[in-house]
């Protein structure tokens, strides 16, 4: 599996990259962006929401992450003729990179839940810059 560190940088510069392409064409740039925003909160909120006791319901977070994993993808077919290649790629690694995750939960057993703190930890911090990165290029949007 390719690591976070290599799949986050890839994701930041291809945005940067494809934004600076793009940033023409404001209102399809600001729906793209919004998109990816959302399809990636949409992993963090359903952490929390399974939740219990201070730790992650494994068995309630598969009700959500494979469908956030599909939404993801879906995003990108949806969007293919407006990103470039290689912020299509990078979108592609990110969720390849929560499958392996959810296919990790799906091998679990009892007790093996402190195992995932670290990876989980990852996704969020890599999810809140992926949403720091799209803040800033929607508010250079704006002016």
């Amino acid at each position: 599996m390719i690591g976070k560190e290599f799949v986050l940088g890839k994701i930041l510069d291809s945005l940067t990259s494809w934004f600076q392409k793009q940033k023409k064409e404001k209102e399809t740039v600001r729906e793209i962006l919004m998109s990816l925003k959302l399809a990636v909160n949409s992993v963090v909120l359903h952490m929390g929401l399974s939740m219990e006791h201070g730790a992650i319901n494994y068995m309630k977070l598969q009700t959500y992450l494979p469908r956030d994993i599909e939404n993801m993808f879906q995003i990108v077919e949806r969007y293919k003729q407006s990103l470039d290649i290689d912020l299509s790629n990078s979108m592609i690694a990110f969720v390849n990179y929560l499958v392996g995750y959810n296919e990790t939960i799906n091998s679990l057993t009892m007790g093996m839940g402190d195992v995932f703190d670290e990876k989980e930890k990852s996704i969020t911090e890599s999810i809140g810059e992926i949403n720091e990165r799209i803040d800033v290029l929607i508010r250079t949007l704006e002016v």
